[in-house]
C-alpha cells in the first residue's frame, strides 16, 4: 500500500477486503475496514 495507506495490508474474502495492519512492537494485529471491491 502507498502513501496513506502505508503499513497495511489487504486480504480478500469475496466480494469484500479486509484491510488491516500488524503493530509489531505491541504484536497486535487492527483491523482497519471491510468493505466491498466494488465501493472502493
Amino acid at each position: 500500500m502507498r502513501y496513506s495507506r502505508k503499513d497495511t495490508r489487504e486480504v480478500r474474502i469475496a466480494p469484500f477486503r479486509l484491510s488491516y495492519m500488524y503493530r509489531k512492537n505491541s504484536d497486535e494485529i487492527v483491523f482497519l475496514e471491510l468493505y466491498h471491491k466494488d465501493k472502493q
